[in-house]
C-alpha cells in the first residue's frame, strides 16, 4: 500500500481535487501499485471488490501516469525498518530475540503507516521516517539499547548522494533535478513527531461525509455536463437550505452560495429579452 499512497500524494501535488475526484484516482493508484509491486490484480477484480465501474479505473490510468511522469519507482520506510533492526542485532552485545524483533517491527510499522498518511513522505527521506517510527516503537517496547543505537546512528549520519528532488518541485521534462539539502535526522525529529500524532488521529465519519459532499458540490464540470451539473448543484443546495429551515439552523451562507451558483448565461439572457420584445411588438395590446 505504500506505493499506492505515494502515487496518490504525488498526483495531487500537481492536480486539483476539484477536477479529479479522489475516489477514481485512489482506485487507479492501487491498480498501478499492484502492477509495479508485482502483485497484479486485474481492473475487473479491483472494480468488483470496490463495487465500482471498471471504466473509473481504466480511464484514469493514462492521466495518472502522465502526471507522475511515468516514474513509478518509489521508496517507502518499511524496508529501512528491517535494516535498522538487522544492524542493531549485528552491533549489540545482547541482540534481540526473533519474538522481540517481530514485535518491535510490527509496532514500528504501525507508526510508519501513520506517517504515510501525512505529508511526511513528500518532505523527508524514507530512512528518516523509519528512524522516527522505530524510535517510538523502542520507547513503547522499553528497548533502551535500541533507542541509544538509533540516536548514535542519527548523530553520525551524513549525506550520501541524493539524486531525486521533491515530487512537487520536478517540472515536466526535467530529468536532472537538483539534490535535496541534507538535514540531520535528529533535527527533523520534532516535525516528524508532530506529523506522527497527526496521522494517528482518527477521522470522524461525519467529517469525511462533509468533505465528500463539498467535493461533489464544487467539482469543476466538463463541457458536456456543465448545464446538467449546474442545475443539479442548484437543486442540492436548495435541498440543503430547506433542511436547514426545518432544523432551525442558520443557512444564510448556504442561501448566498445557492444564489451565486445559479447558472448565468449572457447569451441566453439576451435571447430571452429579445423574445420578450418581439412578443410585445406583435401583441395587439402593446402600446
Amino acid at each position: 500500500h505504500g506505493a499506492a499512497l505515494m502515487f496518490f500524494k504525488r498526483f495531487y501535488v500537481k492536480k486539483s481535487m476539484l477536477e479529479n475526484h479522489p475516489k477514481g484516482i485512489m482506485l487507479t493508484c492501487i491498480y498501478l501499485a499492484c502492477k509495479t509491486e508485482e502483485s497484479y490484480i486485474s481492473s475487473t477484480q479491483l472494480a468488483k471488490a470496490s463495487s465500482q465501474n471498471v471504466a473509473l479505473i481504466v480511464n484514469n490510468e493514462l492521466r495518472v501516469l502522465n502526471t507522475l511522469d511515468f516514474e513509478l519507482v518509489v521508496f517507502t520506510p518499511y524496508r529501512p525498518l528491517r535494516g535498522f533492526l538487522l544492524d542493531f542485532n549485528r552491533a549489540a552485545e545482547l541482540p534481540l530475540s526473533e519474538e522481540q524483533v517481530e514485535a518491535c517491527y510490527n509496532t514500528a510499522r504501525s507508526y510508519a503507516d501513520h506517517l504515510m498518511l501525512t505529508d511526511a513522505p513528500l518532505l523527508f527521506p524514507p530512512a528518516q521516517l523509519a528512524y522516527c517510527a522505530l524510535l517510538q516503537a523502542a520507547k513503547d517496547q522499553s528497548l533502551e539499547a535500541l533507542g541509544e543505537f538509533l540516536h548514535s546512528t542519527a548523530a553520525t549520519a551524513s549525506p550520501s548522494l541524493p539524486t531525486t528532488s521533491s515530487p512537487g518541485s520536478m517540472e515536466s521534462g526535467d530529468r536532472n533535478p537538483s539534490p535535496l539539502p541534507f538535514t540531520p535526522p535528529k533535527d527533523n525529529l520534532p516535525v516528524l513527531d508532530r506529523l506522527l500524532k497527526q496521522g494517528a488521529a482518527l477521522l470522524d465519519e461525519q467529517e469525511v461525509r462533509n468533505i465528500d459532499m463539498k467535493l461533489r458540490l464544487w467539482k469543476i464540470p466538463s463541457s458536456k455536463e456543465n448545464k446538467e451539473g449546474s442545475k443539479r448543484k442548484t437543486v442540492q443546495l436548495k435541498r440543503m437550505t430547506l433542511e436547514s429551515d426545518l432544523s432551525g439552523q442558520d443557512h444564510s451562507g448556504i442561501s448566498s452560495v445557492a444564489h451565486s451558483m445559479r447558472p448565468v448565461s449572457c447569451e441566453s439572457d439576451a435571447k430571452r429579452r429579445k423574445s420578450e420584445n418581439s412578443i410585445e411588438m406583435r401583441s395587439p395590446l402593446g402600446s
